[in-house]
This record gives structure tokens, sequence and C-alpha cells, in this order.
């Protein structure tokens, strides 16, 4: 026989139940905004292929995205990673896109801790949508910090990396969403038959790059989702972000695709079960 549950029994459990429905409204925002906002995640990957010159076997890549500076990033954030990039030694930076959320003008104070990010072989980004809507309606206040801050910005261009007398390419293709991409140009220059990486903000644009002699396409945009459910993963990403959302994929038969979660936030100032990334890539050399 059922045990009968008396009237003062019942409301008090309805009252935990609300009371524990009340934390978790008020722990859940406050963990994704505090904590895990700003904890950020380092995932070291290598990768092999035979078109890797022996020479560049060891080459230590750093990868990271969407700083959206301006919109729920102070500078302790900003100092946090640039000292954990640093740590790394990295021989190459690469970041691609979203320097700022909205607003380029406040550029100008960012130059000095933008300079402090150090690679021995350089500094390497292309330009993401949110460069290009900024309150400058173009994106010519994040190009100048860009580039004043040091790094090779590529638009349509391509650099050739020189190692012991061997050669890969770093190519950077405009905004697909916002720009003027042009990768026909952009691999105009670049050495054929050699290792080449391709800096772009969207992820999806692989689809087109895997018809390309391109061997690794490093995106951001995504965010990972920002949000993320366990079991389910990522709820909503934004356009051009909707195949390749998060970690290494292959595409096609040859282009190895690497989607950071990156750095900051936008829209809404919170990441649940999707921390800011950092990505450390070794380049190796196979014989297959």
């Amino acid at each position: 026989m059922k045990e009968k549950i008396s009237r003062r029994s019942f409301l008090k459990k309805i009252w935990k139940s609300g009371l524990a429905l009340i934390g978790l409204t008020v722990s859940i925002p406050t963990y994704s905004y505090f904590g895990e906002r700003k904890w950020l995640q380092t995932n070291q990957i290598k990768l092999s292929s035979k078109r890797i010159p022996s020479q560049f076997s060891g080459l230590k890549i750093v990868h990271f995205s969407d700083l959206h500076l301006g919109f729920h990033m102070d500078d302790q954030y900003l100092d946090d990673l640039i000292k954990q990039v640093n740590a790394h030694y990295p021989d190459i930076i690469c970041f691609t896109g979203d320097l700022v959320d909205e607003d380029a003008s406040i550029l100008e104070a960012y130059i000095p801790k933008l300079q402090q990010f150090e690679a021995s072989y350089g500094k390497f980004a292309v330009l993401g949508n949110h460069d290009y809507r900024s309150r400058t309606k173009t994106a010519t206040g994040v190009t100048e910090a860009l580039r004043r801050s040091e790094f090779n910005l590529l638009v349509n261009e391509n650099i050739q990396i020189k190692r012991n007398n061997a050669v890969i390419n770093i190519s950077g293709v405009d905004d697909i969403m916002d720009g003027n991409p042009n990768l026909d140009k952009t691999l105009l220059e670049a050495y054929k038959d050699t290792y080449t990486i391709l800096l772009v903000h969207e992820p999806d644009f692989a689809d087109v790059a895997q018809n390309y002699p391109i061997d690794l396409q490093l995106s951001g945009h995504s965010h990972g989702g920002q949000i993320r459910l366990p079991l389910i993963g990522h709820i909503i990403t934004p356009p051009m972000a909707k195949k390749y959302v998060n970690g290494l994929y292959e595409v096609g038969d040859s282009l190895k695709v690497y989607t950071n979660k990156g750095i900051g936030t936008t829209i809404y100032p919170f990441r649940f079960f999707c921390r800011p990334e950092i990505t450390v890539i070794t380049l190796e050399t196979s014989s297959v």
C-alpha cells in the first residue's frame, strides 16, 4: 500500500524543487559568464603529411580566433591569452578573424597588447565578418590595427615561409560573407606542389577549398556553438559554420580543416560546455 503524502510534505517537496530550479537558473548563467567564458583551453594536435618538408617537421603553429574586442573582453583576460600563447614558443601564430565585435575605434588602445604576441616566423591574420560590420562601416580600422600590431594581414594573398632552403605557403582569403574573397588570386603566387595552409574565417568554405591544392584550412567563426549541451552539442551556429563547427575534419581527398572555438563571445556573453580555445598544431613529415 502506497504511503499517503500529507499536504505539508507535498508543499515541502514543491518548495525544494522550486529552490533547486531557482538555483539552476542563477548558477548556470553565473558559471557561463564568470567561469567558463574566460577558462582558456589548449588543444594540441599533430598533423603529418608527406608534403611537409623535413625541414618543417616539428614546426609549431598556435591558432586562435574571434577575439571580439569590445564585447565583455577585459584587459586581464587578453593578458592571460597573450601569456599562454607565448608560453608555447610558437614558430607561427595564426589568427582567423573577428578582431572586434562592432566598434573598431577602440583598437588604438589594444595595439601595444597585440604587439606582444611573439612568433619566430611571423604572425598571420585574416579578416572576419564582424571586422567588416564594425561601426567604421569598413575593415580599414581593423586592417590598420593588425598591421601596426605586426601581424601579416592576408587579404587574398600568400606568403612563403622559408626554413633551411625549404618552403611552405601561408595563404589568406578575404572574409567570405562580407569581403571580396578570391581564392584564385590568393594562390596565384603560392609555390606549386608545396604544403599550403589557408586561413579563412568561415569554416564551411572548405567545400570550395577542397578543390584547390590546399593541405590545411584554419578557421573560426562558429565559436563552437558558444552554448553546447551534454549529449546534444551545439544548439546554433552562424551561417557558413554549419558543417565544420568544432575541431578537426577531413574534407575531400586531402584537405584537413581545423575550426577553433574562438576566444571571445558575441550576442550573449556566455559560454557553456564550450571553453575558449588555443590550438597548438605541430607539423610532422610523413613518408606516406
